[in-house]
C-alpha cells in the first residue's frame, strides 16, 4: 500500500499497482494546481492527529513525550477538570486506533504519563474506567 498526505491535506491510500496510473500520477503531482503552488509532500504517517501505519495495518495516538503537554496536577479546578485532558485522549484512542485489541495498552500508556506528571493512578482509572473494555 502506499499512502501520501500533502500540505493541502489531502490524502490517498491506494494498492501500489495502482501507483502507475496516469490519474494517481496527476493527483500526487506536486504541480496538481498549477504554478506557482507547489505541493509538498509532508513526508510523516500523521493523519489528523495519529500515526497511520497502512502496511501494519495500524493507528496509534501519539503519546506526548514532553510532560509540560499534560496539566499540571496541582492547577486549579476540579480533579474532573485537571484530569479532562486524559478522559479526550483516551476517548480517542478508545474510538480511533487500530487494531482494538491495542486500544487498553494504549490508553496505559497515557495514564502512566499522567502518573508521572503527578496525578493519583487510581483517579487517573477511575475518569477513564467506561473506556477499559
Amino acid at each position: 500500500m502506499l499512502m501520501i498526505r500533502t500540505v493541502d491535506n489531502r490524502f490517498a491510500l491506494y494498492p501500489r499497482s495502482l501507483a502507475e496510473k496516469r490519474v494517481m500520477q496527476v493527483f500526487a503531482h506536486k504541480h496538481f494546481y498549477q504554478l506557482p503552488v507547489e505541493l509538498e509532500d509532508v513526508g510523516t504517517q500523521e493523519l489528523l492527529g495519529f500515526d497511520v501505519d497502512a502496511n501494519k495495518r495500524r493507528i496509534t495516538y501519539p503519546q506526548p513525550e514532553q510532560l509540560w503537554k499534560i496539566r499540571e496536577s496541582t492547577s486549579a479546578g476540579s480533579w474532573h477538570l485537571r484530569l479532562s485532558g486524559l478522559r479526550k485522549r483516551a476517548v480517542l484512542i478508545s474510538r480511533y486506533s487500530w487494531p482494538p485489541s491495542d486500544r487498553r495498552r494504549q490508553i496505559l500508556q497515557i495514564v502512566d504519563k499522567y502518573v508521572e506528571k503527578g496525578f493519583s493512578k487510581a483517579r487517573c482509572k477511575d475518569i477513564i474506567r467506561d473506556l477499559m473494555y
